[in-house]
This record gives structure tokens, sequence and C-alpha cells, in this order.
């Protein structure tokens, strides 16, 4: 059986982007419960459509709405479902870095 040769910078390369991955999933794992924590808080009336608009075209108003998730809920006084926003940011950006 042959095994291939890679060079040292191919290795380095790849071993960088798939160190990424369990971030991510934890991070994507996160962003579901968000989701499903949002749209509870716009049933219960928490949170209203202008709001999600406003998230949905102001980062900054997007930024303001993930800080207020707990793991226990929207507004709960509980430890932060995220919490390094800017860690969240970056691995959001990091997809389109790694192309």
């Amino acid at each position: 059986m042959l095994i291939p040769q890679y060079s040292p910078d191919l290795i380095q390369a790849y071993s960088e982007k798939w160190m990424v991955v369990p971030r991510m999933l934890v991070h994507a794992r996160a962003l579901v419960t968000a989701a499903r924590l949002l749209a509870e808080a716009l049933i219960e009336r928490k949170v209203t459509e202008a709001e999600l608009i406003a998230a949905g075209t102001d980062p900054a108003a997007d930024r303001a709405m993930l800080a207020r998730f707990t793991i226990a809920g929207l507004d709960a006084p509980c430890d932060p479902l995220f919490p390094d926003l800017d860690a969240l940011a970056a691995l959001i950006a990091a997809p389109e870095a790694m192309l």
C-alpha cells in the first residue's frame, strides 16, 4: 500500500482549518437553540417583529439580540448562551476567509 507524502505547509493549512470545526459545531448548536428560543419569545411577545427586522439588518441590533440569550431562555437570569460574541462573529466570518 502506498501512503501519500504531503508537504508540511499543506498539512499545516489543513490542520488549521480542521481545528475550527469543533468550535463551529458548538456554536451551531447554540444558534439552533437561539432560533428556538427566539420563536418562543416571538409567540410569547417578549420580542417584537420590529426587533427581529432590526436584528436582521443592523449588526449592532443583532449583537444586542444575541446578548439577551441565556442557557435558560431570553432575558433569563442565567449564564449567557453566547459568552463571547466576538468569537462567534469571528467564527461566522471564518468560512468566508477559509475559501
